[in-house]
């Protein structure tokens, strides 16, 4: 299992959440914070809450509420976007820096798939299904067109897990097992399959979860 964590600190001193939150907001309100924030359920719950809700729960003004969420927003849209690759994407470390961005955070499981050449060089990255809170239901015939259509020979799955746990259920790993088993039938590799939560990710690969049968599928560097 392989999990980053980070946080945030500014001239090097770490913040609390209620610090930051209050940073954004008039600076009356400073030393407030944590009162209003508890209140709401605390950063993960404001996260998932429109501007008028924070503004009725809390009493804050809405135009206050509106900048604090917008904070948020551009933050989350920050961390969603993929970053630039190029070049191999040979190891769980460097998919990862492309495809779990896109799925921190998210209050709903995301399928994504990295669509990949034959020396592991992105194609394109495609959210191929969106679910509810507990599941996402995709067919693989959609997975595997794509990839005829976009000529890819190796893909990487990566789904989230809302509650953020990246473990990965036993669902996760049979289906894993059973598109790697179609993917050969249609000359396509599944090279990888990524668990993201919260906090950190896991490799199904890289933690022994998953063995490719085909013995072209390329080998991760580890």
């Amino acid at each position: 299992m392989v999990r980053i964590t980070g946080r945030a600190r500014t001239l090097g001193a770490p913040l609390s959440d209620a610090a930051l939150a209050s940073l954004v907001l008039d600076p009356l309100r400073q030393g407030r914070g944590a009162d209003w924030l508890a209140s709401i359920g605390g950063l993960r719950a404001l996260c998932d809450i429109t501007p008028a809700v924070v503004a009725r729960t809390t009493g804050l003004p809405e135009p206050e509420a509106q900048r604090l969420w917008a904070a948020i927003e551009l933050g989350r849209r920050a961390w969603s976007e993929p970053s630039v690759c190029s070049g191999t994407m040979d190891t769980p470390e460097r998919m990862a820096d492309l495809i779990v961005a896109p799925l921190r955070g998210s209050p709903v499981e995301e399928l994504h798939v990295a669509y990949l050449d034959a020396r592991l060089r992105l194609i394109e990255l495609r959210c191929v299904g969106v679910g509810s809170d507990a599941c996402v239901v995709v067919e693989p015939r959609e997975i595997l067109r794509l990839g005829l259509l976009l000529r890819a020979r190796n893909l990487v799955l990566a789904h989230n897990h809302p509650s953020g746990d990246p473990e990965p259920s036993h669902q996760d790993l049979s289906m894993t097992r059973r598109l790697a088993e179609l993917c050969v039938a249609m000359g396509l590799h599944l090279v990888d399959h990524l668990v993201v939560g919260r906090g950190g990710w896991v490799s199904l690969r890289a933690a022994g979860h998953y063995h490719p049968t085909a013995s072209t599928v390329p080998n991760y560097l580890f």
